[in-house]
Formats: structure tokens, sequence, C-alpha cells
């Protein structure tokens, strides 16, 4: 028990020793010394401190450790010590009866007092220094009052262990009490929380974990931080970012990275607060990955497929996005896709079903966990196939070409199907010929070639790309141009023409050019030095251009061209002008006289083969009547002799060859005439003739 002052001026007792003090209100204490008695002048006083509503009874000197007399005043060197040193007035209790009562005149062998009449200090509770009775009155008188308990001793230290869960910042207050001295100490528990994220990812690939601890910044702001991994090996520095306190969060970071991590590990993060170290584990959990993208045509049906095995316990969720907007779950729907989960191969998969794919996108595959989230790039790649195919002439060699244009994959295989038969690489041959191109650029093309067609046909090109066949139709269009040459008599009207015949589609034009002229159908028109074009409909798969020259005058060779979208074919025609020219155009002869007709041709590219007479229309027969001579010049030049033997009437002579050919070929006027009938003839020429 303890006797304290409860206002100013009262009595607190030590023994023989008291005092009374004056309570200071600016310093909270009983610090002025207003009476003593009993030595306390001398410096053996008890001073009196009223901290935080409590008050402490401190046994001093004029400089103790503690607190000091100057004068009359007691002043305090510390608040709250939490060790006090007491020099007690009197020796102590013997150890057999340790406990001091009485005021220290007596010592009590028991830590209790003697219940005794209704006395508070008799009351059978602890036993204190101002208590009148001992328990079984077990009690020895003091050698030299005022004794002090056995175990109080100056300088002597006291401890308390504490053991609590603390959820929060706490103030303990720590109380002792000696014989007739109470003592306090107060103690803050700074109560703060640490925690870690582990990490999932693929073995092999990087992983970063982050711990962090959490309360008063005066107790973890300085705190030291380290990580270790599994096998106690410290992470390099450069993997660890150690983060500075931060105020709003009431808490301090750390992240660790580890750049490769091939199997499940463990790692430790150590927070070192007033060093005692707090160590948290992290596992670092490796899973498999699986991702199946696709290449596909563009437009088909295809999925992506993205999973994982070797999983710890932890998964959450799986969602996509991509060309849809926002981000879809398997709870969600989106027009175009569906999802679905399954278990393959100890695989948790997750299939996105795309409905058509009309163009290249890369998708996002999203996996929650409990640490964290993986996110995995996979692309639909999507490609053109298309065909190329030419119009073919009659008789030659067809080509139509495959393409694959924008794909990610290679194509692994070619084939060709042909009237029922079909072609690869490897069977190519007699008349069949496959060439492939070099994939680059995205690209590849497949091209087959077949000799001597002569008839229309359906080509599936077909092509494997990722797994999967892929097919394309076109046809082989075979068409024939045949052009019609002419021969004509110089000056003459020559028609050269171009037939297309068996065209599927209708050519985009049929024009002729000689050099650098070019004649087209586009007005029907007569072109610069009298040429017209006419170009007749497309009809029955046949259309027919031809070209009319008003007038040849030279051998020339004009080229038919057909075009179409894909390719174009090109036939020569050929304007053959000869000159056909005779000795005159009217000759007198006299009946029964002879008569010699030359008839010449010449600057024809086709040579005659023969030349020929008629007489008034009847062939001439070499004989009696006729004789013809023929005679051959060099170059382009040939030449006939007609001889009538015996002249009997008018007559028209024409010569001829054996070339067809345009124009008219002149007719000699033969004017036969008789001696009588012709008054007019001077006898002198007479004389000459005869």
């Amino acid at each position: 028990m303890k006797t304290k002052p409860e206002t100013s001026g009262d009595w607190c007792s030590y023994g023989d020793v008291r005092a009374r003090f004056e309570f200071d209100d600016d310093t909270n204490q009983f610090d002025t010394l207003v009476e003593a008695q009993n030595g306390c002048a001398a410096g053996n006083c008890i001073a009196i401190a009223k901290i935080d509503a409590k008050y402490y009874t401190i046994a001093t000197s004029h400089d103790s450790k503690y607190a000091y007399v100057d004068g009359d005043a007691v002043y305090f060197k510390e608040t709250c010590p939490a060790v006090l040193s007491i020099t007690p007035s009197g020796i102590k209790c013997p150890s057999s009866h340790p406990f001091v009562y009485t005021n220290g005149r007596y010592c009590c062998s028991t830590s209790k007092e003697k219940v005794y009449g209704d006395n508070t200090l008799c009351d059978g509770g602890t036993i204190g220094f101002d208590s009148t009775c001992c328990e079984n009155d077990a009690w020895t008188a003091c050698s030299k009052s005022p004794c002090s308990d056995f175990d109080v001793l100056s300088s002597q230290t006291f401890s308390s262990v504490l053991e609590a869960t603390m959820t929060e910042d706490t103030r303990v207050d720590c109380q002792i009490d000696i014989g007739v001295f109470q003592f306090e100490a107060l103690a803050s528990v700074d109560v703060f929380d640490i925690a870690g994220s582990g990490f999932v990812t693929v073995g092999g690939e990087s992983a970063s974990m982050t711990a962090t601890i959490a309360g008063s910044a005066l107790t973890i702001e300085n705190s030291d931080i380290a990580w270790t991994e599994a096998e106690g090996d410290a992470v390099k520095e450069a993997k660890v970012f150690k983060g500075e306190w931060n105020a709003s969060t009431g808490s301090r970071s750390s992240s660790s990275t580890i750049d490769i991590i091939e199997a499940d590990s463990t790692y430790t993060c150590t927070f070192t607060v007033n060093d005692r170290d707090w160590p948290i584990e992290m596992q670092v959990d490796t899973i498999v990955r699986k991702l199946v993208p696709t290449t596909v045509l563009a437009g088909s049906a295809t999925s992506l497929v993205c999973g994982y095995k070797d999983a710890t316990d932890g998964h959450s969720a799986v969602w996509w996005n991509g060309t849809f907007s926002g981000m879809l779950s398997k709870t969600e729907t989106q027009s175009g896709y569906t999802f679905a989960e399954s278990e393959a191969d100890s695989y948790t998969l997750t299939t996105m079903a795309i409905e058509a794919a009309t163009e290249d996108h890369l998708y996002t595959c999203h996996h929650k966990w409990e640490t964290n989230i993986l996110s995995w790039e996979i692309k639909a790649d999507t490609f053109l196939l298309s065909t190329s195919s030419f119009k073919t002439e009659k008789g030659t060699t067809a080509s139509i070409t495959c393409f694959v244009t924008g794909s990610d994959v290679e194509p692994s295989a070619w084939k060709w199907s042909v009237a029922s038969k079909t072609y690869t690489a490897s069977n190519s041959g007699d008349g069949v010929k496959i060439t492939t191109s070099t994939y680059e650029s995205e690209g590849q093309n497949n091209m087959l070639e077949l000799s001597n067609q002569n008839t229309d046909s359906t080509v599936t090109c077909e092509v494997t790309v990722d797994g999967n066949p892929y097919s394309k139709n076109n046809n082989i269009d075979v068409i024939e141009i045949t052009t019609t040459s002419r021969t004509v008599l110089d000056g003459a009207a020559a028609t050269l023409s171009c037939q297309v015949t068996g065209s599927l589609t209708e050519p985009t034009d049929i024009y002729w050019f000689r050099g650098v002229a070019t004649y087209k159908a586009s007005t029907n028109t007569a072109h610069a030095a009298g040429y017209t074009v006419n170009k007749s409909n497309f009809a029955s798969e046949t259309q027919v251009s031809e070209l009319v020259i008003a007038a040849a005058s030279d051998d020339m060779t004009y080229t038919c061209k057909v075009e179409y979208s894909t390719n174009s074919f090109t036939k020569e025609a050929t304007v053959d002008v000869y000159q056909l020219a005779t000795s005159e155009v009217t000759k007198e002869v006299m009946t029964g006289k002879a008569a010699t007709f030359t008839c010449t041709v010449s600057q024809s590219r086709t040579k005659p083969q023969k030349m020929s007479w008629t007489v008034d229309g009847k062939a001439v027969v070499v004989g009696a009547e006729y004789s013809v001579t023929e005679v051959i010049y060099s170059g382009e030049t040939m030449q006939s002799i007609l001889t009538v033997k015996i002249v009997a009437a008018d007559s028209s002579i024409v010569c001829k060859t054996n070339i067809e050919f345009e124009g008219e070929t002149p007719a000699i006027a033969l004017d036969a005439y008789e001696m009588a009938s012709n008054p007019q003839c001077p006898s002198t020429l007479l004389t000459l003739l005869l």
C-alpha cells in the first residue's frame, strides 16, 4: 500500500519521514516542498509526481538518478522512468520475513494481511508498507526502523514479460509495486502486417513477386529488406526494387524479378524491424502453356485454343479480347464467337470458336490466378486463295496459276484435278508441268501447264495449309483464231478478216495494227489512209473483226490482236499486191493475119505457178489457133506471150494467173478488120503491109 497526497499540502510519509508538497499546474506534479519532518531537509525525502492522473512516489536525494532536490523543490529528470533507483531509510527485512509493514517497523513472513476487525489495513489483502496486521501474526521486529522488503535493493531491476496477440497498435501500462512504492512503465506496441504475393509463370519465362509491410512509419520506415532464393542465396540487387515509405498507404513495398524460372521455386523476403527478422515466403508456380493458333481461308470458320497444365490451385477466370468490344469470358456471349472449356492430356483448355474469320487478327487470352494474371497473344491468320487462268489458243499449252496470299504458314501440299485426273509435282510429265514458287512475303503460287489443249476443261486447285485442305475451281478456255489474207491487183480494195471462236467470254477488244499504226472499230468509221474496221457482235462464242483497205498498193502484213482481261493473242494476215500488165489495151489486126500479145505479172510475193489466156471468155488451147510462150524472169516477174495465129474477128482477150485475187483483170480489145473495108488506109501503107 502507498501513501499519496490528494491535494496540495497533504502529508506523505516514508517511514518516519513526512513531507508536504504543492501541486504545480504548469509541471503537472507536486514539486514544491512545503514542509519536511525527520530529515527531509537533509535530502532523504519523498517526491510525489502526478503523471496522466497517476501518482508516483520516489525516495530521492539531492542528486539521484531520476530526481533531485534544489532547495525546497524536487525536480524529476524523466517523466516516466521504467526502472527506479531507491534508497530506503533503514535496512531490509530478513529473508524469513521479507515483507515490511507497520510503516517499516515490522516484517511479515507472508505477503498477506491478517483479517482483523473492520480495518482496511487488516482486510486480508496484499500486505503493504502501511498495513497494520500480518497473516498468522508471523512477524518479527525490524532491527532498525524503517526496514524495507527483503528483495527491494538499491539499483535492482524488475522485469515482466507480457505475451499477447495484438491486432492493432496498443499502449501497454506495466505497473510494479515494491513495498510502499509503485512503479509504472508505458510501452507502445506497434502492430504491422507483412504480406507477399507469389507468381504463376510459364516455365522458362520470368516471374515478379512483391512483398509489403504496412503499419506505423516509426516502425517500418527504416526497415531493412532482403530477398533470398530457396537455396538461401541472395537475389541479385539488380533484380530487387526496394520502395520507400508511402505515407498515403502507410506501407513500404519491395519487388523481385527473376528473368528465367525453369521449375517451381520458393523465394523469401525478409523485413528487419528493430533488429528482428520477419520473413515471408512466396511460391513461384511454373506451368506448361499451350497455344493453338490458326491459319484459315478468309471467311472460313476456325477456333483458337489457349490452355495450361501443371498448375497448383488458384486459377479463377479466363477471358479473351480481340475484334469484339471489351473482354469476354465463358459466361458472356458475342455474335460470331462461341466459348468452351475442356480437359485433354492434362491440359485445361479454353476454346474460342470464330464463326467466320475475315482478316488477320491478334487475340489475347487472359488467365487470372490468385497472385497475378497471365496474358498470351494468339493469332487467327487468314489467307486468300485465288486462281488466274489464261485463254488458250487451240493446240497450244494451257496454263493456270493458283495463288495463296497473306498466309503466315507455308503451304505444305499442292494438287490439281483436271477431267478426273490428279496431278502433283511428283507425277507431272507427259505434257503436264507443275511449278511451285518460293514461299515469301506470306505468299506462294503453283502453276499448272497442260500442253496441246484442244477443248475446254474445269480445273481444281487444292492446297493444304496448316494441315487443312482448301480448293478453288477455274476453267481452261480454249479458243481458235483464224485470219483471212488477200491477194489483190495493185490499187484494188482488200478486206482482211479475224475470227475468234470457242471463247466462253467476249474479248475486251479485237483490233488491227501494222507497225505503229493501230486500227480499231471504236467508231466503225474510215481511218487515216483509207482504212475501215468492222466488228461483229459477240454471239455463239464467236466474234469477227474485218479490216477494209480501200486501195492496196503494196504488199503488207497486218496483225490482228485479240485481247482478254487475262491475256491476249495475235494473228497475222497479209495483203499480197501484184501488177498485171499487157502489151496493149487495144490492137487492130487485119483478118487472116496473126496477132501477138504479151502479159506480165510483177511485184507479187506469191509467185504464180501458171499463167493462162481467154479469148471471148473461152480458155485458150494451144494448137492450130493459138500458141503460148511463158517466160520467167528473175525476181517476182513472170511473162506470158499469146499468139493468135489467124485473126478472124474482133475478140476480147484476157490474161490470167492461177492466183485468186480481188480486182478485175483488164481485157485486151482485138479489133479485126479487112482490107476493102478500110478505104482510109493509104496505098503506101497497104503496100507495106502486103
